[in-house]
């Protein structure tokens, strides 16, 4: 198959739930819906369609206000306590977003990697999380650009203390490596076919200059964003000379401020003008979005012709971001080899994913963060320690290349899980169901499965336990379950020696009386064997 066929029918229920399972951070029933029966392009274009591309600041609970425009200043909580709001104040996007942009930024912050335990400075993150907005569906080769000016990462990759006098090579390095043209095979000492070691010295050179913006007064034309100032006096205004691998490229040296902006306009133009550098960005989406696993088929067949195309518009990002998504390949219609794909339900969930959509689904309320901050930061703190403990603190990946799932051949996806973290994914079952520390204590948030069963959105008839467990397990596994699951689950609501009908009896009963411990107790046991179940964590 030398192109990507776009899928021309109706997209199924299973077909919508693998869509919003792999594009967005966690969907509802009713989202659902909405696609079944729409074309995949159609599809696609609504989940790019983003419900909020401007959110609010982030507010520090000790100020009431917010920081990230002006930096932390004495009367603001410590640096521990920013870090756990700007964490939240994602999170909580995650949770009311319903396109796909939150699981854009999250790749790209995947990408684009920065550790806030390493930068320090929460209201640097807050800038690069709003550059990744802007450009989420938007020019790959000008959000490259805008990175290089970047305070959280150039803190980060030590790019603010990269001088003529004293050059530092890590940002550089991790600029070709990890953000752009990718690390070829060796083919000698020094050269990755893609570049060179000497390449990665002259764009240090390049780089030089760039320094921190701590006064908040260097602002980006384009986004708003802070951004690094230039220090012309500490820049090398020498020529530099790359290798064959970029068509031994001279980029003139910048003498001021704007003709050293000038310099690291060529040398991003030099690097994205190398298809090399287009095959790099789509394999890294095809594995964060589609499968870790690139066959020599798969990089044929998808990953070329993706890569020309992302080459040939300029490095706009959303008509491949259409294509790919719309293809019949993502929804496992094509055939290579003569085997299927196994894309749907074929990725562990990340911890992130695990834990957004769960309380997305299920409805999990969190307090007004308007009349109620201090109750709705508490509240999210689950949210945002459990992933923390299975491997995924946001904000702060475990490598400079990000994630191990995202990028660490073979393991790739299944390292999300250890024999500690498997143990941690069904404690989250239980806890979110029974609203129960490990102590016994109680906790904020959890699922109120009562409230939920009785919302027709969620369940069509909530009398007949079959319906009850069919638009469960048909809405959050990838591909429903077997009539001897079905009744496994169901045994849980009414006893398998008695009539469907008693459940019916049963929450009739609620319904009159208002007394729910006897279908509450049956719906959180049957509702931890779901989400406990291997099918429930993967997508």
């Amino acid at each position: 198959m030398p192109v990507l066929n776009q899928l021309s029918s109706a997209l199924t229920r299973q077909q919508a739930v693998h869509l919003l399972n792999r594009l967005s951070v966690g969907y509802t029933r009713s989202q659902v819906d909405a696609l079944v029966g729409l074309t995949a392009s159609a599809a696609v274009s609504q989940l790019l369609t983003f419900t909020n591309p401007n959110p609010p600041m982030p507010i520090d609970q000790a100020t009431g206000a917010t920081w990230v425009l002006l930096g932390k200043q004495t009367d603001n909580s410590n640096a521990a306590a920013l870090r756990r709001t700007t964490r939240i104040w994602w999170m909580d996007l995650m949770m009311q977003d319903a396109s796909a942009l939150e699981k854009i930024v999250l790749f790209m912050h995947s990408h684009f990697t920065t550790k806030d335990s390493a930068v320090g400075r929460t209201e640097g993150i807050y800038h690069q999380s709003q550059l990744f907005r802007q450009y989420a569906k938007g020019n790959f080769k000008t959000l490259a650009h805008k990175i290089c000016r970047d305070n959280a990462m150039l803190y980060f990759l030590s790019g603010f203390s990269n001088t003529k006098n004293s050059p530092n090579e890590n940002f550089a390095r991790e600029f070709l490596e990890l953000y752009t043209i990718g690390k070829g095979p060796q083919i000698a000492d020094g050269n990755y076919t893609t570049y060179t070691e000497d390449d990665v010295r002259e764009a240090a050179r390049v780089l030089t200059g760039y320094k921190l913006d701590t006064t908040y007064a260097s602002t980006d034309p384009d986004t708003g964003l802070l951004r690094a100032y230039i220090k012309v006096s500490v820049h090398d205004t020498a020529d530099k000379t790359f290798s064959s691998a970029f068509q031994n490229t001279v980029i003139t040296g910048g003498t001021d401020e704007a003709t050293i902006e000038t310099e690291l306009s060529a040398l991003v133009d030099m690097i994205f003008n190398q298809l090399d550098t287009a095959k790099n960005i789509v394999r890294e989406l095809y594995q964060f979005f589609v499968y870790p696993n690139i066959t020599a088929t798969i990089e044929t067949n998808v990953i070329t012709p993706l890569a020309g195309e992302l080459f040939n518009n300029g490095y706009e990002l959303e008509p491949i971001l259409v294509d790919l998504f719309g293809s019949e390949h993502f929804f496992d219609l094509d055939s290579y080899d003569g085997a299927t794909d196994n894309h749907i339900g074929g990725m562990i969930s990340s911890p992130i994913q695990l834990c957004m959509h769960t309380a997305k689904y299920f409805n999990v309320a969190f307090p007004d963060p308007v009349t109620l901050y201090a109750d709705f930061l508490n509240d999210y703190r689950f949210f945002e320690q459990h992933p923390a403990q299975l491997g995924m603190q946001l904000y702060d990946p475990t490598e400079t290349a990000g994630w191990p799932a995202y990028h660490q051949s073979p393991a790739f996806d299944r390292s999300w899980i250890s024999e500690n973290s498997i143990v941690l994914r069904y404690v989250f079952g239980e806890k979110i169901v029974k609203g129960k520390k490990i102590n016994g204590g109680n906790m904020n948030p959890k699922i109120d499965i009562v409230a939920w069963l009785g919302d027709t959105s969620n369940i069509s008839d909530p009398y007949d336990p079959n319906i009850v467990i069919e638009d469960i397990t048909n809405y959050v596994f990838p591909h429903g379950v077997s009539t001897d699951r079905r009744n496994a689950y169901k045994a849980f609501l009414v006893d398998p020696s008695e009539p469907d009908y008693y459940w019916g009896l049963e929450w009739s009963e609620y319904g009159v009386s208002g007394d729910d411990m006897v279908v509450r107790t049956r719906l959180e046991l049957m509702l931890i064997a779901i989400l406990q179940s291997p099918e429930y964590h993967v997508h």
